[in-house]
């Protein structure tokens, strides 16, 4: 059996939420055990009265309202909307009908409390004027109103300035019951409502980047058209430092293809390798160690052809065609050829604010941190009673923004490759290659699909 139907069975109602730190615990987890001031019983009060405080918000104090106040102590009912039968909505509706008034329900099997917050914030403070007359309603039912309410009395001073006495009163209903009492008779179907409701909600997080494939393709492809054809006539040096802007390319291709990689995780660990390979591209050119540093990677090669000797994962032959050395020369002991953090090379370059932007925070998905995880696979909880906590979204998370990063990062590269070569190769690229909504890829797509 369900929990909730469990503790209704045995008469009584879980109030409060506990509290682990500064985060709310739901009041069905096991580990909610330690009260805290934050009741349960404002998701029952929104509810169940949502229909009142909407017609409350819309027309303020008015006779209205102490007509109904003075229905729910003759009748001796609350007036939550599960306990609106035929006869009773017929008497609401004539007492609303009499200034204009339209009574509505609104709980259904799509309701959403997230479309009312603004409502249910204010429900759920005791000072509130909403949250005192759910309370003045509910002492009606328990036929301890009367002594409050003064249909003669301005309802207004009753509801704000003298609420405290409410307040007051409803503690010795807390403690004697009765308002256990009152949600005790919940049906089933409002009670699947509120568990629904007292679920973690988020915000919809739509993709903000949507690649022109075409356009794109064209661009990021003729980068490598430029020196395909001719790639045994460019000196070696010049190899090494377009070889590296080109596989800067090839990540940004493979990550164009998927919409979701282009928006998410994929999109900031491939900012990391870009920005990786540009610095690295910046130090050698700086340091003139273009040479040394092939060298070092023929070697580096070697090591890992030895490593992977069974060639399952490796085309060996086609690396030792690469290798100038015999097959068996001595591997190097050191692991990389950049020994220093890049953060130190970033402030030998005077890149240290590109670095900052572009290299720590992204680095957290390469290695997997929480932080990475947090970042990517979840969003801010939007439930007010869950105190801002974070949730799961289905499908992904926060959308990481990298593109602008990315051709920022690339147009550098871009910029360092045209001075290494001494000449305007390599036009930039442009973030007007994508749109910015979905509806707008959409039209696209249907565009292409009828070419």
């Amino acid at each position: 059996m369900d929990r909730f139907e469990e503790v209704l069975k045995e008469k009584r109602i879980i109030k409060q939420f506990s509290k682990k730190g500064n985060q709310l615990i739901h009041p069905f987890s096991p580990n909610g055990t330690n009260k805290s001031s934050r009741e349960l019983g404002v998701y029952l009060y929104t509810l169940g009265h949502l229909w009142l405080y909407i017609i409350f918000e819309e027309n303020g104090y008015g006779e209205y309202l102490k007509e109904l106040i003075e229905y729910s102590i003759k009748k001796k009912n609350a007036l939550f909307e599960w306990e609106i039968v035929d006869d009773i909505e017929k008497n609401i509706n004539a007492i609303l009908n009499k200034y204009g008034i339209q009574f509505s329900k609104y709980l259904s099997d799509n309701f959403n409390l997230m479309d009312y917050k603004d409502i249910d914030e204010k429900s759920k403070e005791k000072d509130q004027p909403l949250m005192r007359l759910t309370r003045l309603l509910i002492m009606a039912e328990l036929e301890m109103a009367e002594q409050i309410f003064d249909c003669k009395k301005d309802l207004k001073n009753l509801l704000e300035d003298e609420g405290n006495i409410i307040n007051a009163t409803y503690l010795l209903v807390t403690m004697t019951g009765g308002e256990d009492k009152v949600f005790s008779k919940v049906p089933k179907n409002f009670i699947d409502l509120i568990m629904n409701n007292m679920n973690c909600y988020h915000d919809e997080y739509e993709m903000k980047f949507y690649p022109k494939m075409d356009e794109l393709m064209n661009i990021l492809s003729m980068y490598e058209q430029i020196f395909e054809k001719d790639w045994y006539l460019i000196p070696d040096d010049e190899q090494v430092i377009i070889s590296k802007f080109l596989y800067s390319i090839q990540v940004f291709k493979e990550l164009s293809i998927s919409l979701l990689g282009l928006n998410g995780i994929l999109s900031a660990v491939s900012t990391r390798i870009m920005f990786d390979n540009y610095w690295q591209s910046l130090y050698l050119i700086k340091h003139n160690e273009v040479e040394k540093y092939r060298e070092f990677v023929h070697k580096r090669m070697r090591l890992h052809i030895l490593k992977r000797d069974d060639g399952t994962d490796v085309n060996i032959n086609e690396l030792l065609r690469e290798v100038d050395d015999g097959y068996f020369d001595p591997i190097p002991v050191n692991g990389d050829y950049f020994t220093k953090s890049a953060r130190e090379y970033a402030i030998e370059l005077g890149i240290k604010e590109d670095y900052d932007k572009f290299y720590e925070f992204n680095s957290e998905f390469i290695h997997s941190s929480l932080t990475a995880v947090y970042s990517g696979i979840m969003v801010p909880c939007r439930n007010p009673e869950h105190n801002g906590h974070l949730t799961i979204k289905n499908g992904g998370a926060r959308l990481v923004e990298s593109v602008p990063g990315i051709i920022y990062i690339l147009n550098k590269h871009i910029d360092l490759v045209n001075t290494y070569l001494n000449e305007e190769v390599l036009p930039k690229l442009s973030v007007e290659t994508y749109f910015q909504t979905r509806s707008e890829w959409f039209d696209y797509m249907k565009e292409r699909q009828q070419l």
